[in-house]
């Protein structure tokens, strides 16, 4: 596993999306564009549309070339049906980056759904509606914990290829929660540069993530097939 695939630390940001630490005017055009197709894509009357913003790598010094633009759409999650709304977003949020190969300037674009009151770990947060930094990142000075990473990584692999030749349903589904409770929990206790995270992206540049969910979609498939 080369480091350099899961982190690169640089002075500046990324020059293909910002100037002078500012969001690029095309950039964000473009972003707006891609957030407006969304919207539309979930096709809700009440949207409660709070912001757009920009977070993760791509809004920080430590984005490399497999890096993405995560484009989070904000919404107030007040309503009384917010529980079944969530159902929806994930599944349009699945269906549209599925459906859909978007990107910047060669950089592919995620996008997702994420609730106003939602804590949002990233070292930079940036709203493309407001056109200003939410958050202002900070030059990255701690060293990552490629070590305990590398560790957690091969555990990992080893229970993720254990589980898809197991290919039973249940136990993929299990380990698919697993590891989004990992990196969330690893999110809120040592940030980006914490090993919880690092092994997640280094599962993700692998293709093993890929491989699980195609594994547990496969699995369902033949359960609900006679």
């Amino acid at each position: 596993m080369n480091i350099n695939d899961i982190v690169e630390i640089h002075d500046d940001l990324n020059p293909k999306l910002w100037y002078d630490n500012n969001l690029r005017r095309e950039v964000e055009y473009k972003l707006l564009q891609i957030a407006m197709a969304f919207i539309k894509f979930i096709n809700l009357d009440n949207l409660k549309l709070v912001d757009v913003t920009i977070s993760g790598s791509n809004a920080s010094y430590n984005y490399n070339s497999k890096s993405d633009i995560d484009l989070h759409l904000i919404v107030d999650e007040s309503s009384e049906c917010y529980d079944e709304l969530k159902e929806l977003f994930l599944a349009k949020k699945s269906l549209f980056n599925d459906q859909h190969d978007i990107s910047i300037r060669g950089i592919n674009v995620e996008v997702y759904v994420q609730e106003a009151s939602q804590p949002h770990i990233s070292n930079g947060i940036y709203s493309v509606i407001k056109d200003e930094w939410l958050k202002q990142p900070e030059p990255i000075t701690d060293k990552p914990d490629f070590t305990n990473a590398k560790h957690k990584f091969e555990f990992l692999k080893h229970e993720i290829l254990t589980v898809i030749k197991s290919k039973d349903l249940a136990k993929l589904e299990k380990v698919k929660s697993d590891l989004k409770k990992m990196r969330q929990a690893g999110l809120d206790a040592n940030g980006e540069m914490g090993a919880e995270n690092l092994a997640y992206k280094m599962l993700r540049n692998q293709g093993l993530l890929d491989e699980l969910w195609s594994s547990a979609t496969k699995a369902q498939d033949e359960k609900l097939s006679i």
